[in-house]
């Protein structure tokens, strides 16, 4: 198991609305998957299975259950924030080709050429001055 679904399942299990005949129970699962989660060593995965395994049935189904929701949650909410990557960019086909934005130019920019412009734009009336 990942990193993200022991993230998962702990979140679960701490979320979990339980008797209070249960926390004990909840408290074990929750010891030894923290431990996993932090050490990532086999014989501490084992220890947060049997953990889990030793979960009567009535806690352990709606405890996947829960999992399941966030996990289907988390991966909703990593969907929606790739999908603005994947949406066409503004600025036309050769725009979206070469990773060029269409937005706005910014207004520094528009103001220094609007300065080279003047600065190398002859002026028709210093011509009759001259």
């Amino acid at each position: 198991m990942t990193g993200k679904g022991l993230d998962t399942l702990l979140a679960a299990a701490e979320t979990l609305p339980h008797a209070p005949e249960d926390a004990w129970r909840l408290d074990l699962l929750r010891v030894a998957l923290r431990i996993a989660r932090s050490t990532e060593d086999i014989a501490d995965l084992e220890r947060a299975n049997l953990a889990f395994k030793a979960l009567p049935r009535r806690l352990r189904n709606p405890l996947v259950d829960r999992a399941a929701m966030l996990a289907r949650r988390e991966a909703e909410r990593a969907q929606m924030t790739e999908e603005p990557e994947d949406a066409p960019k503004p600025g036309g086909l050769l725009g979206g080709l070469f990773g060029r934005g269409g937005g706005r130019p910014s207004r520094k920019t528009a103001k220094e050429r609007l300065m080279r412009e003047l600065a190398t734009r002859r002026d028709p009336d210093d011509d009759r001055e001259s």
